[in-house]
């Protein structure tokens, strides 16, 4: 079976992308020969690309070379990840090419006073429109995602399966733990910096903490978001103002190398999102073992079981946010049996094995 990926920017440090590498290369396994169509990459992933061309002041890939390079390829179908890719889709599907939608989620609360990310979500809710009702399927991340485009865009039920998103538990796993617990005093967030994600919100759970007299670092790892820089500049102002430099730590960007060596060496995984249509990072501490204190928002629920995996905080109420995470700190054993549940639930429900069964399943139906 020949598959084509169409994804905007092919980049180590963004998710879809990440989602798209790990299908890519176990359909690749499988015996299936795939291409990844793209506006631009990084060169750090491992996927047979084409490059399409990418439009700076557009921000995004050439749809009209995207659908000129799909077709050229004649694949069995057309798999779209995220904008432009799901207009691109809706073009060779009118042309005969079958098109399968993974729907992604669009985080309408990123709308600001920013007349670009207006633009940007509004042309991209559009794409997705656009997109979703010219394919022979949507496979959505989540049933929040999904209860989405039933809502907004008044799709058919039918006309989706939710599938969640490919976690690879072999490189994302637990590291192997003492015989007795330890310490949990390590706590980790791992995401884009951006408003939306609540680093701010961590910073001053840690805060609380500290004035608790706990003993913890806490770790914030993610890149800066296109329009995220005044908000990274003002995490550093407000930990430098409280003097909090001793326990929180900001990495930037890093290695997925890096990313994995924090997931295995944290203790407790502190997610600060107050949005978010599947949770990827937080499904990859889950896959290495690690128990989640999250906002009850969103998909997190679908997740994260509270008082089972991890613990839900109604949203914005960082008292119980920090109350949780000393709960943790200061019980090692639930710790690590919150951690081993978290780990065996995205082991059965996301693992690269799973999720590729139920793709191939889907594509079955889709091209019979």
């Amino acid at each position: 079976m020949r598959v084509v990926f169409g994804v905007d920017t092919y980049s180590r440090g963004d998710g879809i992308s990440r989602v798209v590498d790990t299908t890519a290369i176990e359909l690749k396994r499988l015996g299936h020969q795939v291409i990844v169509v793209c506006g631009k990459h990084d060169g750090r992933l491992n996927g047979t690309k084409i490059v399409a061309g990418y439009h700076q002041s557009l921000s995004q890939s050439s749809i009209r070379k995207s659908a000129e390079i799909v077709k050229r390829c004649d694949p069995d179908f057309f798999y779209s990840h995220y904008y432009p890719m799901d207009i691109v889709g809706a073009i060779v599907m009118s042309e005969g090419v079958p098109h399968i939608m993974h729907w992604h989620g669009i985080a309408g609360l990123t709308i600001r006073k920013s007349p670009g990310s207006a633009i940007g979500w509004t042309r991209a809710n559009a794409g997705a429109f656009i997109g979703c009702h010219k394919s022979a399927q949507v496979l959505s991340i989540s049933e929040f995602a999904a209860d989405y485009l039933i809502n907004r865009f008044h799709l058919q039920e039918s006309r989706i399966s939710v599938i969640g998103n490919p976690i690879d538990t072999e490189k994302f796993s637990p590291p192997e733990y003492p015989e007795k617990p330890h310490m949990c005093r390590k706590i980790l967030s791992v995401a884009g910096i951006t408003p939306i994600k609540g680093q701010l919100q961590l910073v001053k759970v840690a805060e609380k903490l500290r004035a608790m007299g706990k003993v913890f670092s806490m770790t914030i790892a993610g890149m800066v978001k296109p329009g995220g820089l005044e908000y990274f500049e003002s995490i550093k102002a407000y930990i430098s103002n409280h003097h909090l430099e001793d326990v929180v730590t900001l990495t930037g960007t890093i290695s997925e190398k890096d990313l994995i060596g924090l997931y295995k060496t944290c203790d407790i995984f502190a997610f600060g999102s107050s949005w978010e249509s599947f949770g990827l990072p937080v499904a990859e501490a889950m896959a290495c073992g690690k128990p989640v204190v999250g906002f009850d928002v969103a998909s997190l629920p679908e997740l994260v079981q509270d008082g089972i995996t991890g613990f839900l905080v109604p949203r914005g109420n960082l008292d119980v946010f920090a109350d949780r995470l000393e709960h943790l700190i200061a019980n090692p054993e639930r710790c690590l049996k919150m951690g081993a549940r978290g780990r065996a639930e995205i082991v059965t429900r996301f693992s690269v094995k799973e999720y590729t069964n139920r793709l191939t399943d889907q594509i079955r139906d889709c091209l019979t």
